[in-house]
């Protein structure tokens, strides 16, 4: 199993016949992803998205 560093920025493969999507930071994936979960509920503001400009 493979989870790449927080601070990892996700990009799109150059693949022929595959829709690219916006390149993203993993560790705002992944808050996005645990907020979902009920023990986490109400912990949004606790961290900002990083945005990619800062992972660089």
């Amino acid at each position: 199993f493979y989870e790449p560093r927080v601070d990892a920025i996700i990009e799109p493969l150059p693949l022929p016949g595959v829709e690219a999507f916006a390149s993203f930071v993993y560790g705002d994936h992944l808050w996005q992803s645990m907020l979902k979960f009920a023990t986490y509920k109400g912990m949004d503001a606790m961290r900002k998205p990083r945005g990619i400009s800062k992972a660089a």
